[in-house]
């Protein structure tokens, strides 16, 4: 769970410094923002991320069932 939470802490920090640096410093960022999506870490936020869609599709079907 603390990789998971690192891996999402480094992608939004290297999204934010790839869209505010500008020059050589920016093409760093983005490299890295590049590595964290295709690497193991982008892997994991990835596996995280369905598995929330699916949890989150599961608890609206319960809340569907409970107003119906």
């Amino acid at each position: 769970m603390g990789y998971l939470i690192a891996a999402l802490f480094l992608l939004v920090i290297t999204f934010i410094l790839s869209l505010t640096l500008r020059g050589k410093p920016q093409e760093h960022a983005k490299g890295m923002l590049h590595e964290i999506l295709t690497g193991s870490l982008g892997k994991m936020l990835l596996g995280a991320l369905i598995a929330l869609v699916i949890i989150g599709i599961f608890f609206a079907g319960m809340i569907y069932d409970l107003n119906n």
